[in-house]
């Protein structure tokens, strides 16, 4: 499914996950860069406790809903350590309870050794799906020897590179144009046609998508006339 608009493309895979259907990604751009940006933020100096929500936040972008027990990433990004012991939800429970033990030190290797463990603990559960490639990324950073904020970079682009060879596997993607260029996919449905038409280069990019059917699919107002 293509749109033209990241919000569309969010949404309609938060759809599609409210339903127990996962879609895939094919560029994980945004989120590969979020990531970086947590990493980073965790081999700063300071306490654990001053990095419980990039912890989480990194946790979170490696499943394919960018959510933890139904939190989103501003939402568990703006959680410190007093209001995450708080929480009851089973899986922020199984969280701080790792991250607990932690709290006061300042090892950045600790911080790393958090992360892992958070994504051994999501990897674990039935109700996650964790998304291969941001995970991957992820696990590559903290294999590293003496990371830092340059190699944590380095160690993206790598992964970018090699995810842009990637063959595309069987299954459903909600995209936006933009990143599907370059890729084709079996049936290609466009979200909202009208979005698109007057703009030349991205009808050409989403027609050109499919390799057998292109369904364009457009967006009609079906609620309740206004009315005085």
């Amino acid at each position: 499914m293509l749109c033209r608009r990241n919000n569309v493309a969010n949404r309609l895979s938060e759809i599609f996950f409210e339903r127990n259907l996962h879609p895939r990604s094919v560029s994980d751009t945004a989120e590969m860069s979020r990531i970086c940006k947590y990493i980073k933020r965790c081999l700063e100096p300071g306490i654990i406790k001053q990095k419980v929500g990039s912890i989480l936040s990194i946790a979170a972008l490696c499943t394919m809903s960018k959510k933890i027990d139904g939190e989103t990433l501003d939402e568990l990004y703006l959680l410190d350590c007093r209001s995450l012991s708080r929480k009851r939800k089973p899986l922020l429970k199984q969280i701080y309870a790792i991250i607990a033990p932690y709290l006061d030190t300042e090892s950045v290797d600790s911080s790393l050794q958090i992360i892992a463990c958070t994504i051994d603990l999501l990897r674990n559960q039935e109700s996650v799906t964790l998304n291969f490639s941001r995970q991957r990324y992820v696990e590559h950073c903290l294999k590293a020897k003496n990371l830092t904020p340059d190699l944590v970079d380095s160690i993206m682009m790598q992964r970018q590179y090699i995810d842009s060879f990637t063959n595309i596997s069987p299954g459903l993607y909600i995209t936006t144009i933009h990143q599907a260029k370059g890729k084709e996919f079996d049936c290609v449905f466009v979200v909202d046609i009208d979005d698109v038409t007057n703009e030349p280069n991205l009808m050409y990019v989403s027609n050109s998508r499919m390799k057998e059917r292109l369904y364009p699919i457009k967006i009609q107002y079906s609620g309740v006339p206004y009315s005085r």
